[in-house]
């Protein structure tokens, strides 16, 4: 089927690698080992230091730089262990693999063509004839047959990028990604381009503000999350029409009939652990009153807005409690609230307020944001990225002997 590669092994994953949002700089490569989800649009969100082109974890003891002439090169990666197909995802141009995350190449198929490809249902059913285990070695990969009948087959090609484009509108709300833009309830014309310098946003044609299909500033947060989980059942129930359709494109151009597919298809649901359940997709004119992930939706919103308020800080630090003759974040958000929802700005922190908890606003307007953002923002903002933040929270409570007065 092509040419498969294993990795480079650093010997020293700590010394070496990080999570994207920690480092940033030409010294810095994308790297995929096999984590996260990779089906069509992998989830990188770790970089390597190639400083001097690797020469320093070339120095480190035990490591091993292999397979170095096709490092950087464009590829597809695949998921080595999980629970269910659909493994693989285009990787695109100037990042390094490694030793756990094996990458398929080749140079005379169409890298579109060949994803849809290996995602379809009739390469899941080949490997499954090479092997039962959950484990996807890359010696199984290599010995999967290629087709020739696939070459050059457009709607093929055209399904796979689709899919591909729909997974990148719906990760430029996941913090994690490389492809992150901003929140879901965020309005587009408050976009102002990708949160992180990676070197795959560069490979994006489409603009930053484009990939967002968010509502105006005057309607309620609540109907905004509406028409944001509506929004996302749609594409996900666009994404399995077209792997359906994929299917039905593999099996056509090989000749295999409509029986033997829906036979394929039920060997792979009952060696493995997905189902015919797993892949419906909830009814978007069915979205709730108030959608499920609202609350985590308004969260989102604010980490958001404190990353922008300390990074546009002169030293990059803001006080979260009022101390006085300073602006604390608090003051900060509601200046953000007002510049991007103007006259509506009131009404959309009070919709965050009565979400986040039930003190009463007779002393102050926001309690129960002002309480989330000094008790909880931190919490949350490890949480959302694998406990390494990248905002940090100190306090000076221990070194006063009256906390509350000084």
């Amino acid at each position: 089927i092509g040419n498969v590669k294993q990795g480079l092994a650093t010997a020293d994953n700590n010394r070496f690698v990080r999570k994207q949002w920690e480092a940033e700089g030409d010294i810095f490569k994308p790297f995929t080992n096999a984590g996260g989800d990779v089906w069509t649009l992998p989830e990188v969100d770790e970089v390597i230091n190639w400083t001097n082109d690797g020469a320093e974890v070339d120095r480190a003891q035990n490591s091993v730089l292999r397979n170095m002439g096709y490092q950087t090169r464009v590829g597809l990666t695949w998921a080595y262990i999980k629970r269910t197909g659909r493994r693989f995802g285009y990787y695109p141009p100037g990042g390094l693999f490694g030793h756990a995350s094996n990458m398929l190449f080749t140079d005379e198929v169409d890298p579109w063509v060949l994803l849809g490809a290996v995602n379809s249902n009739v390469f899941h059913g080949l490997m499954l004839c090479l092997t039962s285990e959950r484990k996807w070695e890359s010696g199984y990969i290599g010995m999967l047959p290629w087709f020739r009948e696939l070459e050059g087959n457009d709607e093929l090609r055209e399904n796979t990028r689709e899919q591909y484009d729909l997974f990148l509108r719906q990760s430029v709300h996941n913090m994690g990604s490389q492809y992150y833009v901003g929140p879901k309830l965020l309005p587009a014309r408050a976009v102002s381009g990708f949160f992180y310098t990676h070197p795959h946003t560069d490979e994006i044609t489409i603009k930053p503000s484009e990939l967002f299909e968010t509502t105006n500033t005057d309607q309620p947060l609540i109907e905004a999350a509406q028409q944001a989980e509506k929004i996302r059942r749609c594409r996900q129930k666009r994404v399995e029409t077209l792997a359906q359709e994929t299917d039905d494109i593999v099996g056509d151009a090989l000749g295999i009939s409509s029986s033997s597919l829906e036979k394929i298809r039920e060997e792979i649901f009952l060696r493995t652990v997905e189902s015919p359940e797993d892949r419906k997709v909830q009814d978007p004119n069915s979205v709730s009153e108030t959608p499920e992930g609202f609350e985590e939706m308004i969260k989102h919103l604010l980490l958001y807005f404190a990353f922008q308020v300390v990074h546009d800080s002169d030293d990059g630090i803001i006080s979260i409690s009022d101390i006085g003759g300073v602006d604390d974040l608090l003051t900060h958000i509601e200046t953000k609230f007002k510049r991007i929802w103007g006259e509506h700005a009131n009404t959309r922190l009070a919709e965050v307020d009565e979400l986040l908890g039930s003190q009463s606003a007779a002393e102050e307007a926001y309690p129960n944001l002002r309480r989330w953002l000094e008790e909880d923002l931190f919490e949350y903002h490890v949480s959302k990225f694998d406990r390494t933040p990248i905002l940090w929270r100190f306090t000076t409570e221990r070194l006063v002997s009256d906390p509350d007065g000084e």
